[in-house]
């Protein structure tokens, strides 16, 4: 199905708000609260599916890494028939990782970062006061340093000199529409999430487009998040109130499609309790749902896609976990 107009430009555009949101949710820096270390899954699934329920994270969690383990130790073989003989494992192996989730576990303290990848066996430890990534093969046990300080910008890339002169775009026929906007947030109450205390909050953001003529679009998109945080204010990680900021406050019409399209917008908000900035959290669903038009005309299937992002195994860190972020004992150089 070809997407094309309004709410499909919007729909792609929350699209990628969300996968910005998701790559930077563990990132962190200093802070001078300390340091905190905490488990991660991460979940992926269509409009529709099941909602999985924040119970028992260090069975879920373990359940996870070692779907990820099976995965990434199944072996790949070369050639054609290789890979038929051990598609039916791998396929099988993929479908647990889909179920079960993506397991990463995340270390902050003063200025340094720790990443584990547990399906891999693997760690990645950003050292800026040294200018150094530290990179471990925690199954072999060995290491790689990356010296900051001697990278190289890459080469930059000349364009070809064009042998054509450029033509300007056509035109797009103007349209109009009629684009209703409402931005809710409410207070979900008090939830015990691996035995950590958290206060739940929803903000919902839902554009619907009618009545559309010429280069504008027919449809509607969603953006609902269930949050639930805690106390702990971690080093630095991203603020839960991204989604208040980005939506609580937005202009409907920097998500309208331009060059031709010009709707009536009316905007309903009933904004009420919000997460507070820069707490962790522990639970958190975000769901992404859209019915854009066609270029036929006909109204689009839903599109769409969840996101369960759920932590545990919460620990506060201090000065005696420095080691954390350091070679450890007994690894060779790889």
């Amino acid at each position: 199905m070809r997407i094309a107009g309004t709410v499909s430009r919007v729909f792609l555009s929350v699209l990628m708000l969300a996968a910005l949101i998701i790559a930077n949710m563990p990132s962190g820096t200093n802070a001078a609260t300390g340091g905190v270390q905490y488990d991660q899954l991460t979940r992926f699934y269509l409009p529709g599916s099941a909602t999985p329920l924040p119970d028992n994270f260090a069975a879920n969690f373990k359940a996870a890494v070692d779907a990820a383990v099976s995965l990434n130790s199944q072996p790949m073989g070369h050639g054609f028939f290789s890979a038929i003989t051990h598609a039916a494992s791998i396929a099988k192996a993929e479908q647990a990782v889909m179920k079960s989730g993506v397991p990463m576990s995340y270390y902050y303290l003063n200025n340094w970062e720790r990443q584990d990848d547990p399906g891999k066996q693997t760690a990645t430890i950003f050292r800026p006061d040294r200018k150094q990534i530290i990179h471990l093969d925690l199954a072999k046990k060995t290491y790689t340093i990356e010296d900051m300080g001697n990278r190289t910008p890459p080469p930059a890339v000349s364009q070809p000199p064009q042998t054509q002169p450029q033509q300007p775009e056509a035109s797009p026929e103007p349209g109009t529409a009629k684009t209703d906007v409402s931005v809710t947030s409410k207070l979900l109450g008090p939830k015990s999430i691996d035995g950590v205390p958290t206060t739940g909050y929803n903000l919902d953001f839902k554009m619907v487009t009618t009545q559309a003529t010429g280069s504008c679009q027919n449809g509607s998109f969603e953006t609902s998040v269930d949050d639930y945080v805690s106390s702990i204010v971690p080093p630095n990680v991203m603020s839960n109130d991204t989604m208040k900021h980005a939506y609580t406050g937005i202009d409907p019409s920097m998500l309208v499609a331009k060059g031709g399209c010009a709707p009536t917008i009316t905007t309903h908000k009933a904004v009420g309790a919000t997460a507070p900035a820069g707490h962790l959290s522990l639970w958190e669903i975000m769901t992404i749902k859209g019915s854009p038009q066609g270029g036929g005309g006909s109204q689009g299937q839903q599109q769409g896609f969840s996101t369960y992002l759920e932590r545990g195994n919460v620990k506060i860190l201090g000065p005696g976990d420095v080691g954390l972020f350091d070679v450890p004992a007994g690894f060779t150089k790889g």
